[in-house]
């Protein structure tokens, strides 16, 4: 896989994201970085994603927040798996509002809206990828036959963008969009990617909080 790395953030990043980075960068040395501080974030993801369809030859973008953490082993697991252009992230986790821990994928929608289906503990093969109706931009992989069909030149907000209703985020609803257009997203599992809050949430921890419920 022939891929750049972009990623937004307030200035500051997560110990463990800036290891992984490094690593990346030895282990695939043509990888390029397209990074911004984090200020307008939306318009900032979809100017960083056009800046690269016009200046990079790359066929793959990973779009990651700077709170991940990942190995080069990690990369090549999604690499192995990605035989098609679509969306591909590996498995990563996140705290919800309501105390939960949830994976950082949506299975299902109805009328566009991937929280409306999100039920309290989902069940999702471990060990060979699976797809799912949207994934969060926490650890995307992108082809850029994606963004290309997407990408609509007479607006600032081509890929990614914020509707009010249905209640759906910008990355989610970027899912869908290209899922409608016939891209596969897909959930690698065995690529098991932290994501760095006090900790970093991994299976384990799904595991472990669902286990006393």
């Amino acid at each position: 896989m022939n891929f750049d790395i972009a990623f937004l953030s307030s200035g500051n990043v997560a110990t463990p994201f800036a290891l992984s980075l490094t690593e990346t960068i030895r282990t695939y040395p043509t990888t390029s970085i397209f990074y911004e501080q984090s200020k307008k974030i939306v318009f900032q993801k979809n100017f960083i994603t056009r800046y690269w369809l016009n200046h990079s030859t790359k066929e793959w973008l990973l779009w990651t927040d700077a709170d991940m953490s990942w190995t080069p082993q990690d990369i090549q697991t999604l690499t192995n798996t990605a035989a098609e252009p679509g969306i591909f992230s590996g498995l990563w986790f996140h705290h919800s509002h309501d105390g939960h821990i949830y994976p950082g994928f949506f299975p299902s929608r109805k009328d566009d809206n991937v929280y409306a289906v999100m039920t309290e503990h989902l069940e999702f093969p471990t060990d060979q990828p699976f797809q799912v109706e949207a994934t969060g931009g926490g650890f995307m992989f992108v082809h850029r036959q994606v963004f290309e069909t997407l990408n609509d030149p007479d607006t600032d907000y081509p890929f990614f963008e914020v509707r009010s209703a249905p209640v759906t985020g910008y990355s989610q609803m970027f899912c869908i969009r290209a899922k409608d257009a016939g891209f596969p997203i897909v959930i690698e599992p065995r690529a098991q990617i932290g994501h760095n809050e006090t900790i970093a949430l991994t299976r384990e921890h799904y595991n472990r909080h669902w286990s006393v419920k």
